[in-house]
């Protein structure tokens, strides 16, 4: 989600910035660890975890993403997450 927001800004000719997890939101956890999933170092292998994030909604402040997480088919976890951008780091 992090690169994602930083490539919009780019596209839009602006440097990244950084961004923030401000929230998460919906979260369901199907499984209670992740250090026991099988998993192959191949992606295009059936037991490889996937990770899909959609851009619900945003503008240059802030986006909304629905993310979900599943193993070989099976859901491991899902959610929204609101990441804040072009927030001033503090020194």
């Amino acid at each position: 989600m992090a690169l994602h927001g930083a490539l919009i800004g780019q596209d839009a000719g602006t440097a990244a910035s950084p961004g923030y997890l401000a929230s998460a939101r919906g979260v369901r956890l199907h499984l209670l660890r992740l250090d026991d999933l099988p998993l192959d170092a191949d992606p295009s292998q059936p037991d490889a975890l996937r990770i899909e994030a959609i851009r619900q909604s945003g503008n240059a402040s802030q986006i909304l993403y629905a993310f979900s997480v599943s193993h070989a088919g099976r859901p491991v976890a899902d959610g929204r997450a609101a990441v804040v951008l072009n927030t001033a780091l503090s020194t």
